[in-house]
């Protein structure tokens, strides 16, 4: 029983210590591994973070196979509710003209 508290209380203790510090300004954040076949392909990192109204989730993502490399950046505007506003994605090779857009009516 008191390892279990303390397991709890240890697990607990770095959330409370990132909440109390005000200029933090990434709600969450997280990494997860693409595997193709049991081999390691890429990566795809995530973040959100508060907005005025909102949330702004990005997501960087790298795949590599047989040489070649892609690699992309998408976002994610959500409102106060978590209602998806807009969703914006783009490939790093491409000019800027080239994302792709999508919003929903307001």
């Amino acid at each position: 029983m008191r390892r279990t508290l303390w397991a709890i209380l240890l697990c607990l203790w770095p959330m409370t210590a990132r909440a109390a510090d005000p200029a933090v300004t990434v709600a969450e954040q997280g990494r997860y591994a693409t595997y193709l076949l049991l081999h390691l392909v890429g990566s795809e990192t995530y973040t959100v973070a508060p907005s005025s109204g909102g949330a702004i989730m990005t997501i960087r993502s790298s795949l590599s196979d047989r040489g070649n490399a892609r690699a992309s950046t998408t976002q994610l505007w959500v409102g106060s509710g978590y209602a998806p506003q807009r969703l914006e994605f783009k490939r790093d090779t491409t000019p800027a003209c080239r994302s792709w857009r999508a919003a929903t009516p307001a």
